[in-house]
C-alpha cells in the first residue's frame, strides 16, 4: 500500500492528466509553464516508461486489459521512448521496427491534427 503522501501526489498528478485529456479532448493548446520544465530528466522519465510498460504488461497478463488494449499502450510508450532517448545500438533493431515507429508517429499526427 502507498504511503498517503504518495498517493495524493499520484492522485494529484491523474487529475492533471484527466483535465489536459479533457482540454484536448475539446480542441484547446495549453502553453507549457513559462518557468519551462527541469523537474524529470531523461533517466527518471526512461524509468516511468518502463514502469508503465510493466503496469501494462501485468494488467494484461491479469485479465484486465485486452491484449490489443495492451498492445496499443505498448506501442504509443515506445514512440515516447523514442523521443526521449531512441534505443541504443546495441539492442536489435530492424527496418521493420523503424517503419512501425514512423507509422504510429503519422497515426498520432492524423489523430490530433499535428503538422
Amino acid at each position: 500500500m502507498s504511503p498517503p503522501a504518495e498517493k495524493g501526489c499520484q492522485l494529484r498528478l491523474y487529475g492533471m492528466m484527466q483535465y489536459l485529456i479533457s482540454r484536448l479532448a475539446v480542441g484547446e493548446a495549453l502553453p507549457p509553464r513559462p518557468t519551462g520544465g527541469g523537474i524529470v530528466d531523461t533517466d527518471v522519465a526512461k524509468a516511468a516508461i518502463l514502469s508503465l510498460g510493466a503496469l501494462i504488461d501485468a494488467a494484461v497478463q491479469a485479465g484486465q486489459l485486452g491484449p490489443d488494449q495492451g498492445a496499443h499502450a505498448g506501442a504509443l510508450l515506445m514512440l515516447i521512448r523514442e523521443y526521449v532517448e531512441p534505443l541504443p545500438t546495441t539492442v536489435p533493431l530492424d527496418e521493420q521496427l523503424e517503419l512501425d515507429l514512423a507509422e504510429m508517429a503519422a497515426e498520432m499526427r492524423t489523430a490530433h491534427q499535428l503538422p
